[in-house]
């Protein structure tokens, strides 16, 4: 007799989770269904982080002059710490955001910043350790956490959206291995304060030595220079000597698809010959092997160069001043690209997402951030998906205050 088997015999718990967590694939493929039924004008997708924005034409030059040159094995196996000409455009990109020298020996590329945040994880982690995460994080985070045997330990945020430090501290156990923060933050656009950061730093370090072993801050930084208004992002490396930085080139340089990121080790984090054959040995373990060659080859010619970031700022007032005007209350982004209203009425997320979607504007509920009250919206979109979104967020918002 054949056995029967449940779902959750066959798939590990940590796949459910990611499975039940994917609200921005789910809210996307929603709108690739609205599109084939209604047409492509007529669907206003504000659920997925795809920059509607063309790559800087430096990148462009870059490719094609890689392209053409076709250096011997220019498609082959490397090293799996990276090319050494990315690492090092990489560590000069490094040492003028962290504010302190950063030489390439600390680089090591990655197949993005998701790559390079498993690689770090299962570098660090040993089984039933705690890594802290701070609510709204990104929604992937517990699937990185839990696939590489930790515990996600969630934190809460002030007013302000920065961490209540209060909070990390009552949540930092024995057990605690890592604290992850996002600045700019996905889904916010909260950009941390260096004193924030500093602030934090020092609570690791009093936390490290009662322990008896270091706690790690681990920043996620892929939108480290999509930031507004004159404000400056902070430094890990200046706030935490057991710290790294996992970043990408996805949104800065526009080629999310192209999967290029990087991991960087504080230049003072001491045994760092160790805990780099670590990062290396999982490179290859994980099955990354090494980050795409050709984007290696080309970023490095280009690393200096970013999009433009007054195509985002033009769209987020837009947006911000059209959600404020239906009835919406949110915070100015600071950086990165989403904005985040809260729910109207207390609305849950979820109900509030239907009812927008019934009128085919797309957008993710706040839940899988930690945030039931809210909704992300995108708006690395044209300017045409905000100004067609607008007036039906209104009708949605203005059948909801009568009622």
């Amino acid at each position: 007799m054949e056995t029967e088997f449940k779902v959750s015999s066959v798939i590990s718990p940590a796949t459910l989770q990611a499975l039940s967590g994917s609200a921005i694939r789910k809210m996307f493929t929603l709108g690739q269904e609205l599109r084939a039924k209604f047409g492509e004008n007529n669907v206003f997708d504000f659920s997925l982080g795809n920059p509607a924005l063309e790559p800087p034409p430096e990148f462009q030059a870059a490719l094609v002059k890689v392209v053409n040159e076709k250096p011997k094995l220019s498609h082959g196996y490397m090293p799996n710490q990276g090319l050494l000409e990315c690492r090092s455009a990489v560590a000069s990109l490094m040492t003028k955001l962290q504010r302190v020298p950063v030489n390439a020996d600390r680089v090591i590329m990655s197949v993005g910043a998701a790559g390079g945040m498993n690689v770090v994880l299962k570098t660090i982690l040993a089984p039933g350790d705690e890594v802290i995460k701070i609510s709204p994080y990104f929604v992937d985070y517990n699937t990185y956490i839990t696939a590489n045997n930790g515990v996600p330990v969630t934190v809460q945020t002030l007013p302000n959206y920065e961490p209540d430090l209060n909070d990390m501290r009552s949540k930092i156990t024995a057990k605690t291995r890592a604290v992850i923060m996002n600045s700019p933050n996905n889904p916010t656009g909260k950009v941390y304060s260096q004193e924030c950061v500093n602030a934090i730093g020092e609570l690791l370090k009093e936390k490290s030595s009662e322990v008896g072993r270091p706690i790690y801050l681990i920043s996620d930084d892929p939108y480290a220079r999509l930031i507004y208004n004159g404000k400056v992002n902070h430094s890990t490396f200046e706030a935490h000597t057991y710290s790294f930085v996992v970043s990408s080139l996805s949104k800065d340089l526009s080629i999310p698809g192209e999967r290029l990121g990087y991991i960087v080790g504080n230049p003072s984090m001491p045994h760092w010959a160790d805990v780099k054959s670590g990062l290396i040995q999982w490179t290859r373990g994980l099955g990354y092997v090494n980050a795409p060659a050709l984007m290696q080859r080309a970023v490095s010619l280009c690393i200096d160069h970013t999009v433009d970031i007054e195509w985002y700022a033009v769209r987020r007032d837009k947006l911000c001043d059209g959600l404020r005007a239906a009835g919406l209350e949110l915070d100015t982004p600071e950086g990165a690209f989403y904005a985040f209203p809260k729910t109207p009425l207390g609305m849950p997320a979820e109900v509030f997402t239907e009812l927008l979607a019934e009128e085919n504007v797309i957008v993710v509920p706040g839940t899988p951030f930690g945030m039931p009250n809210n909704v992300r919206l995108c708006y690395a979109v044209t300017m045409e998906t905000i100004e067609g979104a607008l007036p039906r967020i209104q009708k949605v918002m203005g059948k909801i205050l009568k009622s």
